[in-house]
């Protein structure tokens, strides 16, 4: 614990803390596992998608997204599992239209104790003209 002039800090526990930007951050959030499949999401990823938790959870992230049965020719995801850095692209003509809005994605591998592949984090975030609500 440690002691500051205003107040006392004690760590929240990780699935607070992850909870809590999944609220904050103002554009989408999903987890994939390895093979792709949805196995978190955030409310604005749900709104977004038109889905609902169920909806989504287990499902291939290019299905959800994209309603495409293979990987996303310019996935990120797969991206960072090859170099394991984090990545990002924006929006491409396409999506904008598909979307109603340019948006800037991230992606980042995530991986366990031992250091193997366990996931992503995928988010994007609006650019240019907001998207409509």
């Amino acid at each position: 614990m440690h002691i500051y002039k205003h107040a006392i800090f004690r760590p929240f526990p990780a699935h607070a803390k992850l909870a809590a930007i999944f609220k904050m951050f103002p554009g989408t959030i999903d987890v994939v596992d390895p093979n792709y499949n949805i196995i978190e999401a955030n409310e604005k990823f749900l709104q977004v998608h038109a889905k609902t938790k169920g909806g989504v959870i287990g499902i291939k992230c290019y299905q959800v997204i994209k309603g495409r049965n293979a990987i996303c020719p310019q996935c990120i995801v797969k991206r960072t599992y090859k170099t394991g850095n984090t990545e990002t692209r924006v929006s491409t003509p396409e999506e904008e239209k598909l979307f109603g809005a340019g948006f800037k994605m991230y992606a980042s591998s995530v991986k366990d104790q031992e250091g193997n592949l366990v996931g992503a984090i995928e988010c994007a975030k609006w650019i240019g003209m907001k998207r409509p609500e």
